[in-house]
């Protein structure tokens, strides 16, 4: 892996961080950045068809509407970062806390500059 190519998946990686981080206060909207982001981790894992459903399912959950049910919000986040998780792993990173903070502190610093 290139470090241009490392640098942009983990940029994908934190942005995608985000939108698991939001997506329980408020469904994420199903956007074309969204398709793009997904598509290109998934590429970037080796895009193995058996593994899709890990992407699929950070799709389904993350932009999962409101439903009215208890734990509603909960339950969509949490979801969604256990997905985000899997796409991690899948793409070289460990899902740990301290890989999770490093995408936090990437996401507040340099939005839109490559490292």
């Amino acid at each position: 892996m290139t470090l241009l190519h490392e640098q942009l998946v983990r940029k994908a990686l934190a942005a995608l961080s985000e939108i698991a981080d939001e997506c329980g206060e408020r469904p994420a909207r199903k956007t074309l950045g969204l398709r793009f982001l997904l598509m290109y981790t998934f590429a970037a894992s080796g895009a193995d068809p058996k593994l899709k459903w890990i992407w699929d399912s950070f799709w389904v959950e993350a932009t999962a509407p409101r439903s009215g049910r208890t734990m509603d919000a909960y339950i969509r986040g949490t979801n969604a970062r256990s997905a985000l998780a899997g796409i991690c792993r899948e793409v070289g990173y460990p899902p740990d806390s301290e890989f999770l903070r490093h995408l936090a502190r990437q996401r507040e610093t340099s939005e839109h500059t490559i490292e």
